[in-house]
């Protein structure tokens, strides 16, 4: 489970500096899509570092 303290707290910077940058950069887009490529990256980069951390030792 000490995975998981990592993962989540990368998942909800993703998200958020995603949006941040969609918003900034791309005016045009509504916010209905640019939270559903935020939440993609999110969720991405939730799976990698997941598989990246080491599994715990027992």
């Amino acid at each position: 489970m000490k995975r998981l303290n990592y993962v989540i707290p990368i998942m909800i910077i993703v998200f958020i500096l995603a949006l941040r940058i969609l918003n900034n950069n791309y005016p045009e887009l509504s916010n209905q899509t640019n939270g559903l490529i935020a939440l993609g990256g999110s969720i991405l980069s939730g799976a990698i570092s997941f598989f990246m951390f080491r599994k715990e030792q027992e």
